[in-house]
């Protein structure tokens, strides 16, 4: 699958939010001598999901597509739980969240089309495309536990919270 230069130039672009969001959790767990999740990790982690949303479907590829679309999701959650949501207009979470969803609805305005461009590649075999949807979901499944456990430890924390309130 052969695209301009520009179209690998924005996956790059997401590549480096990637690495910078690595680059930002190293440097501050190394300084503070422990293990960091700083909000900024979650930013980088949410603008490179968006800009590799767009690159997936500049290039009709399914797997970028459904992997992003898996982890924008919990990274906002990450942002709302680190409390930036709080700090920015009330309107910012809402506008962030509909970006994956109306690129989607646009993509699939047309069924058939989005099937013949996304599912039916003459240099690439469906099987791969399937085998790189599941590659790209055990990968993501990482984030899926780790927000699985974020929330089953806030529970524990507010309930035991709660009983010393009582």
């Amino acid at each position: 699958m052969d695209s301009p230069f520009w179209i690998y130039c924005i996956g790059l672009s997401a590549q480096i939010f990637y690495f910078g969001r690595i680059f930002v959790q190293w440097y501050l767990s190394e300084k503070n001598k422990k293990v960091e999740s700083p909000t900024l990790y979650w930013v980088f982690s949410t603008i490179g999901s968006m800009i590799m949303f767009l690159y997936g479907c500049l290039r009709n590829d399914f797997a970028i597509i459904f992997g992003e679309f898996i982890t924008f999701y919990i990274y906002m959650w990450n942002i709302k739980a680190k409390g930036l949501y709080d700090k920015l207009p009330r309107f910012v979470p809402y506008v962030q969240a509909m970006i994956p969803v109306t690129a989607l609805f646009i993509l699939m305005h047309d069924i058939p089309r989005f099937a013949e461009n996304f599912f039916q590649d003459e240099g690439l075999p469906l099987r791969l495309i399937l085998f790189g949807m599941a590659g790209q979901f055990t990968f993501k499944s990482r984030f899926i536990y780790q927000w699985i456990y974020s929330v089953m430890i806030a529970l524990k924390y507010d309930r035991k919270n709660d009983q010393k309130a009582d």
